[in-house]
């Protein structure tokens, strides 16, 4: 809600020059607004913490450490509770509010005299007052247009809940799909008894959000990678079975990933646990080969997972249409229809019949204006009066007026009757 006003109040600021404008600028705050509210920790636990190589004495609020089994169960929890309590909390608030905000006019409106309840003009306990539907539909919520942008808002979000992290946690999907099939029974209730009947608006499609989904599906690439190939243990594990391991396997990987550090330098940790010489913490106490080894293949790890899915994309939406052949074609259909219908044809009426048939329209010079040698527009009265003649001797002939673009007229007539007007700048 407060996200939603600050965006309303920067746009107003912009001034956008329309309407679409306007929705265009607010819906892109609001996304941007959303995105880090929801998934700023989840970037941070994933991404970011435990990345700047530090001495356990050295950790604060700022430079914290993964802990020994590290960051992936952090990510795990964050993205399951935020993504729980979101889903929860807002198909309680779905469900709820409209239906408080009813019962609320409702009491306002009886309270204040404005609604007569039944019994009110009379002591017949049986009496029941008549109230009309559109009085009882006054009552019910305004169905504005910002609720169709949360609803699709509130979609963008849990597509990025599915998307952004599924490599560390997978079931996002199929929670998210169990809360779709509960939400679209819930939002038929709300569409039924809590809201009045929309008005609908016609739209040329979802052009801004399809902008938004590509914005999630390149973060998702970028951010599934990151998490694989920083954060989790495949890449480590692979060069310690292939390159440190004598037997290939994961034997002694968690001495060989953990680093010695003398207790000595660390007053705080020895005055807590007196008598330990020594401890040990998850990282490399400097940046030797190994760490070298290991940053080069997460990095190239990195680099061909995005390639590689950034080329898969770009094929899938090659070989795939956005629009199918046939609705092309039934596209193009209607543009030949739009246009034949806006140039016409000249309508003749056949006496015998009495029935309007069309005859191609043909521009001739008789019928339309041509232009002189110094580029003027004239008129000559000899070839009008005939015209007006023609017209007086044969009464079936109905003069229509149509409106033809200049690039129409040309091309109807080779460019005889229509010239530059160079006084002007500009085409007669």
């Amino acid at each position: 809600w407060i996200y939603e006003k600050i965006a309303h109040r920067l746009t107003e600021v912009e001034c956008p020059r329309t309407q679409n404008d306007y929705l265009t600028s607010y819906i892109w705050k609001v996304f941007i607004f959303e995105l880090l509210n929801n998934f700023a920790p989840i970037f941070y636990a994933a991404l970011l913490r435990g990345r700047i190589l530090i001495e356990p004495s050295q950790q604060s609020y700022l430079q914290e450490m993964c802990d020994p089994g590290g960051c992936l169960n952090e990510v795990v929890q964050a993205i399951s509770i935020l993504l729980l309590a979101r889903l929860l909390i807002s198909n309680l608030a779905e469900i709820g509010f409209p239906h408080l905000k009813s019962i609320w006019k409702d009491m306002r409106l009886t309270t204040g005299g404005l609604v007569v309840p039944d019994n009110a003009l009379t002591d017949d306990p049986n009496y029941v007052t008549h109230v009309p539907w559109w009085h009882k539909d006054y009552v019910l919520n305004d169905p504005k247009l910002d609720g169709v942008y949360a609803e699709f808002l509130e979609m963008m979000v849990q597509f990025g809940y599915v998307t952004l992290f599924v490599a560390a946690f997978p079931l996002a999907p199929l929670i998210c799909l169990v809360n779709n099939l509960v939400e679209i029974r819930l939002d038929a209730i709300n569409f039924v008894t809590a809201f009045r009947r929309p008005l609908p608006v016609r739209v040329p499609g979802i052009l801004i959000w399809r902008r938004c989904l590509n914005i999630i599906i390149k973060l998702a690439v970028l951010c599934n990678g990151g998490f694989l190939a920083m954060t989790s243990e495949i890449i480590p594990q692979m060069i310690y079975r292939y390159f440190y391991s004598p037997d290939k396997s994961l034997n002694g990987y968690v001495e060989f990933f953990l680093s010695k550090y003398n207790v000595s330098d660390w007053p705080d940790f020895q005055r807590e646990y007196p008598g330990v010489e020594y401890c040990y913490f998850r990282d490399f106490k400097a940046y030797k080969i190994v760490w070298w080894q290991i940053m080069v293949a997460r990095l190239t790890f990195f680099t061909l997972f995005i390639l590689f899915f950034y080329f898969f994309q770009w094929v899938c939406e090659f070989l795939i249409n956005d629009l199918p052949e046939s609705v092309k074609m039934q596209l193009e259909k209607e543009k030949f229809l739009q246009r034949q219908t806006f140039y016409g044809r000249e309508i003749k009426i056949d006496p015998s019949s009495a029935t309007p048939t069309r005859r191609p329209s043909r521009i001739t010079q008789d019928e339309f204006p041509f232009f002189n040698n110094d580029n003027r527009m004239s008129v000559e009265s000899k070839t009008v009066a005939d015209n007006k003649d023609q017209q007086q001797n044969d009464p079936t002939v109905v003069c229509d007026l149509r409106c033809y673009s200049v690039s129409d007229l040309h091309n109807r007539n080779n460019g005889r009757y229509f010239r530059r007007d160079d006084s002007t700048n500009s085409n007669v």
